[in-house]
């Protein structure tokens, strides 16, 4: 293996122009100098086992949130501190949805010798864009213009063989170490020459990639494939009678939608999708909990826009123009994903299918939160004697909105599986409670059940 000896990035020296716009072998750096850089410090996991990469905040020099625009530097900047304070190094995530994913190879490289495992090299080969030592000198980074499946796993390993891959994009803290090598060899000679010294676009290598490396069990899904339904799901769009006509102007129909907040915002999430923000849609997630993202990718976020409207019931058309109204729309919105759909017309189609579910099917997530939270309530209220739970009780328990939860109160009454227990107050709401097992009635029946009055 051999490394590429220039100037480090971020020094003036090793900035000289070549003439033809790019600068020296740390050409892809430039390509990367859009995105926020932040320091990082070499700590222990929780597991204890490993060593992790913590991205620091360089105002308070502890673990910062890397989605935090405030906490990002410029690379000029990061690079002046990388290695002080304590710092180990330095990382960057994307401003923007861009499209760079990092295929982090662990472990391949031998420290003694520099030579590469059979299966890095073939890899490297494979994606043919600039590479770089990992931090520790065990592991390779190569860098690619491209985009993964939405959903899907992105860390594989194989104890066997000794592979080990990871796939990271989106918002993700990507490590940098400067450290690119022109040339890799594996312990029989075989050579990879010639890496590029620039970031390429490999979208069908990178799938083709993610497919042998996951097998054909993984959730490699194309774009076509990410918007196909199953024949059930057609059956429930097509019986659904979903209204034609607008019941409500279209800003009735966001403000009837604007029930989310984003935390540290004061917005709804709907508010901020709408303009545009979405990198603000923040929930506390995690152990320490600390703010998140909610989405990932602007296509994520659109998605989400649509739930928000098939929700209130809007018609096809109605959220095809709030979206074209709103600062999420782009030409990805009209661009055909099959012969008969466009990317837009899939997503509408999308979430009214999930909205129709979670109002149809028993053993939805939202269904099987809310059964879950009234079989607790009623079991405490069994143990100390109260009453059996009220909607506002429930909706606490389960942490679901009202009317979220108001519409798995209807569907599992429906379904045989609760029953109103009384009334409380005067001209109060009902209680609730669970339909024993031997009480309730068999599948084949329950589409006899009558219509109840829940709400």
């Amino acid at each position: 293996m051999q490394l590429d000896n220039t100037t480090p990035a971020g020094d003036s020296s090793g900035d000289a122009d070549r003439g033809d716009g790019t600068h020296g072998a740390d050409y892809y750096i430039d390509q990367l100098r859009v995105c926020g850089w932040m320091p990082f410090k070499l700590l222990l996991r929780k597991s204890g086992l490993r060593m992790g990469k913590v991205p620091h905040d360089w105002r308070t020099g502890k673990p910062g949130d890397y989605h935090d625009p405030d906490a990002w530097l410029s690379h000029k900047d990061a690079i002046a501190i990388q290695f002080k304070d304590g710092y180990d190094g330095i990382g960057f995530v994307q401003r923007v949805e861009g499209e760079i994913v990092l295929v982090d190879l662990d472990h391949c490289v031998d420290q003694r010798t520099g030579k590469v495992k059979s299966w890095a090299l073939e890899i490297v080969r494979q994606l043919n864009s600039v590479t770089e030592l990992s931090a520790s000198g065990t592991g390779l980074h190569i860098y690619v213009y491209a985009t993964l499946p939405t959903r899907g796993p992105r860390n594989f390993r194989d104890n066997k063989s000794g592979v080990e891959v990871e796939f990271l994009d989106g918002q993700r803290f990507m490590a940098v170490t400067h450290r690119t090598v022109d040339t890799l060899e594996n312990k029989d000679g075989a050579t990879a020459e010639t890496v590029p010294s620039t970031i390429q676009r490999r979208d069908a290598e990178l799938l083709a990639l993610y497919r042998e490396t996951f097998g054909k069990e993984a959730i490699a899904q194309t774009m076509a494939e990410a918007t196909a339904i199953s024949k059930r799901e057609q059956e429930l769009f097509d019986n659904a009678n979903w209204p034609i006509e607008p019941t409500a102007p279209d800003a009735e129909v966001i403000r009837r939608a604007q029930h989310s907040r984003s935390g540290r915002t004061g917005k709804s999430v709907v508010e901020l999708l709408l303009d545009g923000d979405w990198r603000k849609c923040l929930v506390l997630r995690g152990n320490p909990r600390r703010w998140q993202r909610r989405y990932r990718t602007s296509k994520e976020a659109v998605e989400a826009l649509c739930r928000f409207l098939a929700h209130r019931t809007a018609p096809i058309e109605q959220i095809d123009r709030i979206v074209r109204n709103s600062k999420l729309y782009s030409e990805e919105w009209v661009r055909r994903v099959n012969k008969e759909l466009t990317f837009g017309q899939a997503t509408i189609r999308r979430a009214i299918i999930e909205v129709l579910q979670a109002r149809n099917d028993p053993k939805s997530p939202l269904n099987r939160d809310v059964e879950k939270a009234i079989g607790e309530l009623c079991a405490e209220a069994d143990a100390t004697g109260a009453d059996p739970p009220r909607l506002d009780e429930i909706r606490k328990r389960a942490g679901k909105r009202r009317d979220n939860v108001r519409m798995a109160l209807h569907v599992l009454g429906e379904a045989g599986l609760i029953e109103q227990a009384g009334r409380w107050g005067r001209g109060g709401g009902y209680r609730y409670a669970i339909i024993p097992e031997d009480r309730r009635p068999r599948p084949s029946d329950r589409s006899q059940l009558r219509r109840s009055t829940y709400p």
